[in-house]
Parts: structure tokens; sequence; C-alpha cells
């Protein structure tokens, strides 16, 4: 009788402890489920947020060069207000205009005054990935100040701008060499940002682009607008 107890007893050991290894076996499993899924999770949200940030840099970029480009102007033959574009086969070099600007009112002063400020983009020398923004204004009190300087950190690595000139886009553009009464202007700039190709020679892709409508505006000298408020 004794010997059949113990063999009862050692045979219900036996389960238990095959029960616990079979539920350590699942738990481990679910435990491994749980980390791949965690680990998915993490790869998920780090693309979402580069994916974020990516936007954020592709709308800052268009947004700042939207605003500069939407109110550019040539005021007639000028070198200071003679629209330059320069760039590499695949980046922006350099792009040169003139835009009027509009000061608030204030209560001193309650009608706003329109001045006339050159507008330099460019990349930075020293921060190759920081896009500039420089603007000079040339006409009223401000034209005494000294530049000012926006500066877009990390800026979209690669930027092509083509202007139109009526009937073809151009990826250059050049002042006039000669006093010209009917300056030439561009009605629309078309800006690309490119993506950086993923080994050389491979074909150029485009992240974002958008159109730009340039209002016609009005063609003066700038010798009227700026007599006796600049020393520039």
């Amino acid at each position: 009788m004794t010997l059949r107890r113990r063999a009862l007893s050692a045979a219900r050991c036996g389960a238990t402890l095959v029960e616990l290894l079979v539920a350590l076996g699942i738990a481990s499993l679910v435990i491994a489920v749980i980390v791949l899924a965690h680990r998915a999770l993490t790869r998920q949200t780090e693309q979402l947020g580069r994916d974020h940030r990516t936007a954020e840099r592709i709308d800052t970029t268009l947004d700042e060069l939207r605003n500069a480009l939407q109110s550019l102007y040539i005021p007639g033959p000028d070198p200071e207000c003679g629209l330059t574009l320069e760039q590499s086969s695949t980046n922006l070099v350099r792009l040169q205009f003139c835009r009027w600007t509009v000061a608030t009112a204030s209560p001193a002063n309650r009608s706003p005054a329109a001045s006339l400020e050159q507008v330099t983009i460019r990349y930075d020398e020293t921060t190759p990935a920081d896009l500039l923004i420089v603007r000079r204004r040339l006409t009223g009190p401000a034209a005494f100040d000294p530049d000012t300087t926006n500066r877009l950190p990390r800026a979209w690595p690669a930027l092509r701008i083509h202007l139109r000139d009526g009937e073809t886009w151009k990826t250059e553009w050049n002042p006039p060499a000669t006093d010209n009464p009917n300056v030439p202007r561009p009605d629309a700039a078309r800006i690309q940002l490119l993506e950086t190709p993923a080994y050389p020679g491979a074909a150029e892709r485009v992240a974002s682009e958008t159109i730009v409508i340039i209002p016609s505006g009005l063609s003066v000298t700038s010798t009227l607008l700026r007599a006796g408020t600049s020393l520039r």
C-alpha cells in the first residue's frame, strides 16, 4: 500500500513539473512577443518622428521662400535690385532680388510706410546645412540699419529654383548688362526640394515641389525711390 501511494505521489509531482515547464515556456513566448512588439512600435514611433521632422523642414523652407518671392519687385534698371539666380547642377548658390515690405502702423504713425529691401537667399558657407535669408533695407529710415539675417537651421540640403519668363522655365537669371527700361521679370517661381541620391548616378527625385505666382507690379526707377533716403 505504501509503495502504491509513493508511486501516485511521484506521478503527481512529475505532472506538476511538466506543467511548470510548459507554463515557463508559454511565459517566455509571451515575453518574446511583447519585446518584439515593443521594438516594432519603437521603430514605428521613431520613423513617424523622422517623417514629422522632415515635413516640418519642408514646410518651413517652402513657407520662407514663398513669402519672399510673392513680393518680388524689379524697380527698373538698378544694380542693387537686379534679379540674380545662380545655382549648381542640383543646388541653389544664390538668389537675390528686391521686394516691397509694409511696416505695421503704430500709434505714432497711423499710416504704415512701405520700404524697398534687397533679399539674398543662400546656404551658409560655414554651416552648409543652414539656409540664410539676408535682408537689406534700401529705402526709409531703416536703410541705415545693419542687414538682418534669418537662419533656417538644417534646412533642406538640396534646393533648386526655376524662374518662368513667360514662356520657359530658367535655372539661371542674370540682371541686364545695360540699362533697359523694359526689365525682364519672371511671372512665376518653381521651388523643388531634392532628395539625396541613394548612390552615385541614381536618378534625381523631388521630395516636394511648389509653384509661386509672382505679381506683376509696376516697374519704376529706384533712383527716385531712394533719393535722400540712403547713403548706400
